[in-house]
């Protein structure tokens, strides 16, 4: 395999309205510390959407942000301080993006309107939401309170159904069928053991066998143990050695805790403060005997220092061309300058060999003082991986924050940036600092601060999107029932539930088709051993698969 310096990306040709962006983004938008505030992020400001603070001449007014005398929010400037500050992580329509739905009837930090208020008002920073007290004036904070309660209860029941008929797209007709449409808990990760059945990951702590017919197998015993499934955390990527049908290991990444460790964080509801187990990424690889785990074994562990309870873990997986183990450990939030420092695992995507070694090759593995699974630096929160099978190419998705999602081209040893450059926006609707992970509130505690960066050591996505789409899982197409989709490059979101294929031309994007959008949170995809393209969707849980219009359900 050969690597080289990452291509010049091109301008990508879109036929979605929400475009993937190819501008050169490191070396235009490098260096933005505290000290160098760069004017041109006003403009991202006007079209990302997100969860935090805005400048104050931004502000509502009392007047109009006041909720009316009959209980009914004056819902114009309301809806539009919402759509500007919050949207971004509870989405649009209050569903759900990064951050969670406001509608579905689950509170997190309690549901009665001074909860809800309280959250508001003084944030939470382990889950990554800026105190807006002293931003927002209290009828404005009311308001919200009032906009959430209203929207909440006239939201509609279920997100829009997949369409049965026949979907048309540039190059294939095709159908969406459903797998499994019932029996789920936010389904992760999907691998096939075989030409009927998958092995699927629940992220609140369960391995299920899912049979292509829809029936569900009880859960698999002997399965790591995940006692809270704390924002993204639990089980999470899967993966099978590339000689599965040998040797029938499994690969299984998910969030470790420590059971000595507990930080006190404001998500309790009625209680003033509850405890997190601080927590981490950890791969083993099992062997599936009858429905439980047997003979496993610890592959990658993260050294104790870097637990943590906030979120952001990563924890996708996949095997290289080269044979060896790739998975993103994320930033966790309010460790992000750690993506910079080499003796950290976070902020990484990792390499090791099957059976967890370091390779001799990994750029960092003689380096005094760094982690040697390092394979490259500077990631914000690794979401998908995928191999180009016609270069044996590595190719990772990461979530950016208020924008800046991306799509990477990994070489070993290289800097992808975050989070001394980005192309989102802080948290506070400012110019992001990476000194305030989520922005310059009173309760934003600064982070140590760092040199400017040298643009030339780092490495420019090959796409981005701006405003997120909160990119997920991604896979090269490699099967025969969609000759004319053969080597796209399939690509699911949560924020805006779009599945994307992209073109992919000598590493470069050189086009871009939306599929479809609007019908769940689109999780992972996969190949299937049938040709079809199969997906994990959330809200609501269940597989589907893409089948030519022509093939029979």
């Amino acid at each position: 395999m050969t690597w080289s310096a990452a291509p010049s990306p091109p301008v990508c040709a879109s036929s979605s309205d929400r475009t993937a962006m190819t501008l050169p983004l490191r070396r235009r938008f490098h260096g933005l510390l505290r000290q160098a505030v760069l004017p041109a992020f006003g403009l991202l400001a006007l079209a990302v959407a997100a969860c935090q603070g805005k400048p104050e001449d931004q502000k509502t007014s009392a007047e109009t942000a006041a909720p009316a005398s009959n209980g009914a929010v004056a819902d114009g400037s309301i809806a539009q301080l919402f759509g500007t500050n919050c949207a971004g992580c509870h989405g649009v329509d209050l569903k759900g993006a990064q951050g969670p739905s406001l509608v579905d009837k689950t509170w997190i930090h309690g549901s009665d309107d001074a909860s809800i208020l309280k959250i508001i008002t003084k944030g939470a920073m382990t889950a990554g939401m800026p105190a807006f007290e002293g931003r927002f004036s209290d009828s404005e904070m009311r308001g919200l309170v009032a906009y959430i309660r209203e929207k909440g209860a006239s939201a509609p029941a279920d997100t829009a159904p997949f369409p049965t008929s026949t979907q048309t797209s540039e190059k294939q007709a095709y159908k969406v069928v459903p797998v499994v449409a019932k029996g789920l808990v936010t389904p992760w990760s999907m691998v096939f053991l075989g030409a009927d059945r998958m092995l699927v990951s629940e992220r609140p702590g369960r391995l299920r066998v899912v049979h292509t017919d829809g029936t569900i197998d009880a859960p698999v015993a002997n399965a790591p143990r995940i006692t809270s499934e704390f924002i993204h955390g639990g089980m999470l990527g899967l993966a099978l050695a590339p000689d599965y049908a040998k040797s029938g290991w499994i690969y299984i990444a998910f969030t470790d805790e420590r059971p000595d460790r507990f930080d006190e964080i404001e998500r309790c509801g009625k209680r003033s403060t509850c405890f997190q187990l601080a927590s981490q990424i950890k791969v083993i690889r099992a062997k599936l005997r009858g429905n439980a785990l047997v003979e496993k074994q610890t592959i990658w562990q993260a050294p104790d220092r870097s637990y943590r309870t906030t979120p952001n873990f990563g924890g996708r997986m996949a095997f290289g061309a080269d044979g060896m183990l790739y998975f993103g450990v994320g930033d966790r939030v309010y460790s992000l300058m750690e993506a910079q420092d080499l003796s950290s695992p976070i902020g990484k995507v990792h390499r090791v060999a099957p059976d967890g070694s370091i390779p001799k090759d990994n750029p960092f593995a003689k380096k005094p003082g760094a982690l040697a699974s390092i394979w490259s630096y500077g990631h914000r929160n690794p979401q998908g991986f995928a191999v180009d099978p016609r270069t044996g190419h590595l190719w990772e998705t990461e979530h950016g924050p208020r924008g800046g999602d991306e799509l990477n081209l990994l070489h070993p040893g290289s800097n992808y940036g975050w989070p001394l450059v980005t192309l989102g926006m802080g948290y506070d609707g400012l110019p992001f600092d990476p000194a305030y992970p989520i922005g310059h509130s009173q309760l934003a505690v600064p982070m140590p601060k760092a040199a400017k960066p040298d643009p030339s050591t780092m490495v420019d996505s090959v796409t981005h999107w701006t405003p997120s789409i909160a990119v997920s899982s991604i896979a090269f197409y490699t099967g025969n029932l969609f000759p004319q989709w053969r080597n796209s490059l399939f690509v699911t979101s949560l924020q805006q539930q779009e599945f994307l294929r992209l073109t992919i031309t000598n590493d470069k994007v050189t086009g871009q088709e939306l599929l479809f959008r609007w019908h769940g949170r689109l999780r992972d995809v996969v190949n299937g051993p049938d040709g079809a393209i199969y997906i994990a969707v959330n809200e609501p849980d269940m597989i589907v698969k893409l089948v030519p219009a022509t093939e029979k359900r």
